[in-house]
């Protein structure tokens, strides 16, 4: 049996860290320096500890908006410019602080964006409330912007992976779940969902040893 629970990154690691939980979800970019920019974000739940990674999937996030729109943009500094009605994730949300480092790449804050006030929980709320004509561009991942048939220009591709303690990957739940995502028939399901590509589902690795490139 698994039980899911929906938490931002930090609740998260909080939970692993207080062994309230077995595993717990984390992703970062697949460039190792925003990588390591996201991950100093999270470093004083991290630092010192026996983690383990069990590699899952990549995924896109980018901009999504509808197909339309009568201005269509293709990078963050259009979006500034064109003063179009932005719908983000909420400000704990591993999505949100992505997209803060994105924009402090381009050179932009986010007071240049026109963001509404209201924010979203959910990758699907940001693609529902774009496609409802409440906003006219968000972010979030292609998966979601396909759901609700938008357009989707991609920003950056991120690792999502699942986080352990070391010395509980020879539990027997584990076990089985880490078989279970090195399947053929796993791997299969998730080359069908858009916007995402296994990354050697179910391999144990470390967050130095991704970052190097060495696995």
């Amino acid at each position: 049996e698994v039980n899911l629970q929906y938490r931002n990154p930090e609740e998260a690691l909080t939970a692993l860290n207080r062994g309230e939980c077995d595993l717990a979800s984390f992703h970062f970019p697949t460039c190792p320096e925003r990588a390591r920019e996201i991950m100093a974000y999270y470093q004083h739940q991290l630092a010192g500890k026996r983690f383990r990674l069990i590699r899952f999937v990549t995924r896109r996030e980018g901009l999504m908006m509808r197909k339309d729109a009568p201005v269509k943009i293709h990078n963050l500094s259009e979006l500034a410019a064109s003063g179009l009605r932005f719908i983000g994730r909420d400000r704990h949300s591993g999505t949100r602080i992505l997209f803060s480092l994105l924009l402090r790449q381009a050179g932009l804050t986010e007071e240049s964006i026109n963001r509404s006030p209201q924010h979203e929980f959910t990758h699907t709320a940001v693609a529902a409330f774009v496609a409802s004509g409440m906003a006219d561009v968000g972010f979030g991942v292609e998966a979601a912007a396909s759901q609700f048939n938008l357009d989707f220009v991609e920003m950056t591709s991120e690792h999502y992976l699942l986080l352990c303690h070391e010395e509980r990957l020879g539990q027997d739940n584990l076990s089985h779940l880490i078989e279970l995502m090195r399947s053929q028939a796993f791997i299969d399901r998730i080359e069908h969902l858009p916007g995402y590509e296994p990354d050697s589902p179910g391999t144990i690795t470390t967050f130095e040893q991704l970052l190097s490139g060495a696995d």
